[in-house]
């Protein structure tokens, strides 16, 4: 099928979130978008060169090789290129036609064009791979628009990526910012807001930069940083800067992995998902924060890009908003294609994996915990958790938590002509077999079906209490307080499933009014403290009872 869609009316979003799951989960149509000829985009001059056309083939083989049939289950897309009109909604026409020429250079010229910008590969098929790669996202973009009942989500397996271009440069291995583009045509289509998740191990800044015009398409990117000294090396990449539609999670140190992603996704994306209402949600989804990967260094499991896909569905599914997912960076050739796989069982709605429960890095909750102080003027949910945090810790004794202040410690590492031979090594071939042996043990150990989990049931009136087979906490909200907020807030954080837990939570007959969100709420100060504390009252209660582990770590670690 080809999408022939050229304007969009936008999609309503429900009068409230519906915060309970439906009994009868709605239909899905999952598209998938890819071609082999945006293999023929290569680095004529440098055998060692991480970004290579086997990354795509792999994938495409794997997918279609027998191992796996989750494309049986998902429609094929027809791969066409992208118009210059659709590429000039980010990019000045000048720097079209420059990379336009490159068609035309022999391999000279194009070494030293390329070494004109930063980290860039250029041979005679680049300028129509890009183009391709651009018009597989928009397919994959216009697809899921498209559709009008139940889930649609896409998954587009392109190359090369984009989200280090900007208006005017290449950057990064990338020449046009296919996810920029995908946000500024769906806008120009009606779609009312876009979010972006760029989750991809090195910060989005070219989609920061070409996001900045418009306030209903904003970024969330979560990437290694380490102070500002890893790669791009950027102020701007902290999480504090001037880029107003752009909320930066910064990681400190490597070896990071499943724990501190989905708890990123679950406390930061979810949040602000519940308060900019967003009616598509792209992400730049590189897999370089992969096992294994040489260019992350962190820890990141195929079986967490599922969970971390599922998140943004379930998401989806409660605003009726559309989900796409666009092929970034992941230079771990061996592990890439089941990462996509699983990211497709994501979107198919496949079993989740269990994953063994590890707490969260405490230099990446001090990260957490600055990102909701700082952008909870922007996003009320973020505000709430960082109060809760706050006085939750404040009723237990545990001194609060140092925010990162002064973050920007790089030195910016770049000047022309940029080298073009020998910045990349490949990992030895026994290095490789080795975290490829680990990957698989991994996938191996993940299991479906585990013994019955512990429930509790959280209980808001003790004359409904009926379950006597689960275990149960009542919660008393006090008048002064929004009962709706917090059972909001305990439904966001508390009773969506968790990575590793083997447990239910759930509200009982819980209710949810039309009205939320914090930003639409009219309430006084003491309202808001009196609330405050009846989460933080609830929360302890949950805990005392041995639930929620994960996220008592996350509010009252030792910092």
């Amino acid at each position: 099928m080809k999408a022939e869609l050229t304007e969009h009316p936008e999609l309503d979003c429900p009068e409230g979130l519906k915060m309970c799951e439906s009994r009868n989960p709605p239909p899905r149509k999952v598209f998938f978008i890819s071609s082999l000829a945006m293999t023929n985009h290569k680095c004529e001059w440098d055998d060692e060169h991480i970004e290579v056309p086997e990354r795509l083939e792999s994938i495409l083989t794997y997918l279609t090789s027998g191992e796996t049939d989750v494309l049986d289950e998902c429609e094929i897309l027809q791969p066409c290129s992208a118009n210059v009109d659709d590429i000039r909604l980010v990019h000045s026409d000048s720097y079209i036609e420059m990379i336009s020429k490159t068609t035309q250079m022999n391999i000279d010229e194009l070494e030293s064009f390329c070494s004109g910008f930063e980290d860039v590969y250029a041979n005679g098929q680049t300028y129509n791979a890009c183009m391709l790669s651009a018009g597989c996202a928009l397919e994959a973009m216009k697809a899921v628009m498209a559709e009008r009942n139940g889930f649609a989500g896409a998954f587009a397996a392109i190359r090369p990526p984009g989200h280090h271009a900007s208006q005017k440069s290449a950057c990064g291995f990338c020449f046009f910012n296919n996810v920029a583009i995908c946000a500024k045509k769906a806008r120009q289509m009606g779609v009312k807001r876009v979010l972006i998740v760029d989750w991809d191990v090195h910060a989005g800044q070219g989609t920061q930069y070409c996001i900045d015009d418009d306030e209903n398409i904003r970024l969330i990117s979560m990437h290694r940083y380490e102070y500002g000294k890893f790669w791009p090396q950027l102020p701007e990449s902290a999480v504090k800067h001037s880029y107003a539609n752009t909320l930066n999670v910064t990681l400190n140190r490597t070896g990071l992995g499943d724990a501190e992603y989905v708890a990123f996704m679950k406390h930061i994306v979810v949040p602000v998902i519940a308060d900019f209402l967003p009616s598509l949600i792209l992400v730049s989804c590189g897999f370089d924060a992969s096992y294994g990967d040489p260019e992350g260094r962190m820890k990141v499991t195929p079986g967490a890009y599922q969970w971390m896909t599922h998140i943004l569905v379930m998401q989806s599914i409660k605003l009726n908003a559309r989900l796409c997912l666009l092929l970034e960076g992941g230079y771990f050739v061996e592990t890439l294609p089941v990462s996509v796989e699983f990211c497709l069982k994501g979107l198919l709605g496949h079993p989740l994996p269990y994953i063994p429960l590890k707490f969260c890095d405490e230099l990446f909750l001090n990260s957490v915990h600055t990102v909701a102080v700082h952008y909870g003027a922007q996003f009320p949910s973020l505000q709430l958790l960082a109060d809760v945090t706050g006085m939750i810790r404040q009723l237990k004794g545990i001194k609060e938590i140092k925010l990162i202040e002064a973050e920007y410690e790089g030195i910016r590492e770049f000047s022309i002509p940029y080298p073009t031979r020998g910045v990349y090594r490949r990992a030895p071939k026994n290095v490789v077999d080795g975290y490829y042996e680990e990957v698989t043990w991994i996938i191996q150990s993940y299991y479906y079906e585990t013994e019955e989990p512990r429930k509790l049931v959280l209980y808001f009136d003790e004359k409904t209490i009926q379950d006597e087979t689960s275990e149960s906490v009542i919660i008393t909200v006090d008048k002064m307080a929004s009962m709706e907020l917090v059972k909001q807030f305990l439904q966001r954080h508390v009773c969506e499933a968790s990575l590793g837990v083997v447990e239910d939570i759930s509200i009982k007959k819980s209710e949810f009014s039309t009205d939320h969100s914090l930003k639409k709420k009219k309430m006084t100060v003491d309202v808001y403290r009196a609330t405050t504390a009846n989460i933080c009252i609830a929360l302890l209660k949950i805990f005392d009872e041995g639930f929620a582990s994960d996220l008592e770590h996350m509010l009252l670690f030792d910092c």
